[in-house]
């Protein structure tokens, strides 16, 4: 995607939201998810992490893994997120 890593998140969320049949096809087939940094997801990558989260069938898993003693992100986050 034109734009860097930061605009392939963003049009990855785009596609999550807007319930693409192609991307959910594949998220369909998913068992069980493991997000792994979760100190670290601020803004678009949080955004993105919600997404994929919500668009899960029913019985998928979802483990969050973090620490946050070792997040590197935390100055970016406003009051609003």
């Amino acid at each position: 995607v034109k734009g860097g890593h930061d605009a392939s998140i963003r049009a990855a969320t785009r596609l999550l939201v807007r319930k693409d049949p192609l991307v959910l096809d594949i998220v369909s087939g998913f068992e069980h998810v493991v997000i792994d940094e979760a100190q670290d997801l601020v803004g678009d990558r949080k955004a993105f992490c919600d997404a994929l989260v919500e668009a899960l069938h029913d019985g998928c898993g979802v483990t969050v893994l973090g620490d946050p003693a070792q997040a590197i992100y935390g100055y970016q986050v406003t009051e609003a997120e």
